[in-house]
């Protein structure tokens, strides 16, 4: 080709790059063979600010099947109970999934037509309004924060349920089951800040410890301390009972920390003969 005949195609070229340079446009690179579409770069791997490579996360382990039958137990039963005897079985609500519990998961099982089983899987439960809640959706902490403790346990009885997420909801503290009228008793210093009724609490009284620290003791069928009041571990507050949303006579007992609930368990001392295992 002539230099004659080359000026003019250099002058169209530059034209046409001009413009994108001037706009900040990437000009691609890439060669292609005729036909075929340009081949994509290969990924790279991600590098934090420290420049170690970050690997992709692995995927989530599927979680098991939910399946209640004859013989479960635990806080997820009683839940299944609750909703049982809201829609007319007299059943108990004891966390045990017995022959009664079976009975009237069949009823429902049968109205909502369902395979009448007698096994409660994730479908009837989804069914009747109970939805499954995942741990890893729920941004808690269950560890106290380094130098909270408590002195000693509020009170006697069987431990009936932990912290942590329940179906349809969070538990923000734990349940411990006795005859009503069982001593509740403070468990570390402090002053009671509250000592009145509350929505789902009912007979509530909370202590403040200081330093952000406090405990709340619900369900309670009587009071003995006032607001102001000093207390020392081991003083009682009340008695046990069962107002507000209960379903038994129990003690619900939480601990917080400048307002975020927290699992009692890593702030008690080790569980007394006084308490028995339960579910």
């Amino acid at each position: 080709m002539t230099r004659r005949a080359c000026g003019p195609l250099i002058l169209i070229a530059v034209l046409l790059v001009l413009p994108a340079v001037v706009l900040g446009v990437d000009i691609p690179t890439t060669t292609t063979t005729a036909g075929q579409a340009p081949t994509a770069p290969a990924p790279t791997p991600e590098t934090g600010d420290s420049g170690d490579t970050a690997a992709a996360p692995a995927p989530a382990a599927p979680a098991a099947p939910v399946r209640l039958r004859l013989g479960s137990r635990g806080p997820v039963v009683k839940d299944l109970q609750r909703e049982l005897r809201r829609r007319g079985a007299r059943i108990a609500v004891d966390g045990v999934y017995g022959q009664g519990t079976r009975k009237a998961v069949i009823r429902q099982q049968k109205r909502l037509r369902l395979p009448p089983t007698g096994v409660a899987n994730e479908v009837l439960l989804r069914r009747l309004g109970i939805q499954q809640l995942r741990v890893a959706a729920l941004k808690v902490s269950s560890v106290v924060p380094a130098g909270v403790r408590m002195d000693r346990w509020p009170t006697t009885g069987r431990f009936e349920s932990p912290f942590g997420p329940r179906w349809g909801r969070m538990h923000e503290g734990i349940d411990i089951s006795d005859e009503r009228g069982t001593p509740i008793q403070a468990a570390l210093a402090g002053t009671v800040i509250f000592a009145g009724t509350e929505a789902g609490y009912g007979n509530l009284v909370r202590i403040d410890h200081g330093n952000g620290v406090e405990t709340r003791y619900a369900h309670l069928s009587a009071f003995r301390v006032a607001v102001g009041q000093f207390v020392n571990p081991g003083d009682v507050v009340g008695l046990m009972g069962a107002t507000g949303s209960a379903t038994g006579v129990h003690l619900h007992f939480e601990v917080r920390v400048d307002g975020v609930a927290y699992d009692p368990l890593t702030a008690l001392p080790p569980r007394p003969g006084s308490v028995l295992p339960g579910l």
